[in-house]
């Protein structure tokens, strides 16, 4: 009797070395898996930010380029209103000189 509760005690402490065993294995696997997982999202942070960097500067590109566009358009139709303009300045001077006058101005 005494040797069966040994070799169950012997039994019990070789499965419990087993079971300690298989914990450290599932906890350093854990812990590895973790900082793989970190170290991918560390990755796709920075990948994240360059893309971003990237897209931005390319929106920034675009819109200086449109916004030179609108520019000159502007530009040209400012031109297009100030030679306007002074055609009608100018006709409607004649007018008031003649107005004024009360005769046509040679």
């Amino acid at each position: 009797r005494q040797a069966k509760l040994l070799a169950q005690e012997t039994e019990i402490n070789l499965l419990t070395d087993q079971g300690r065993s298989l914990e450290d294995e599932i906890k350093e696997e854990l812990a590895a898996a973790r900082r793989a997982g970190a170290g991918a999202r560390e990755t796709l942070k920075q990948e994240g930010a360059q893309a971003e960097a990237t897209l931005l500067e390319e929106v920034k590109r675009q819109a200086e380029l449109e916004w030179a566009t609108v520019e000159k358009k502007i530009q040209a139709d400012m031109a297009k209103a100030r030679a306007s303009l002074q055609k009608q300045a100018q006709t409607f001077a004649q007018l008031l000189a003649t107005k004024i006058l009360g005769r046509e101005l040679s």
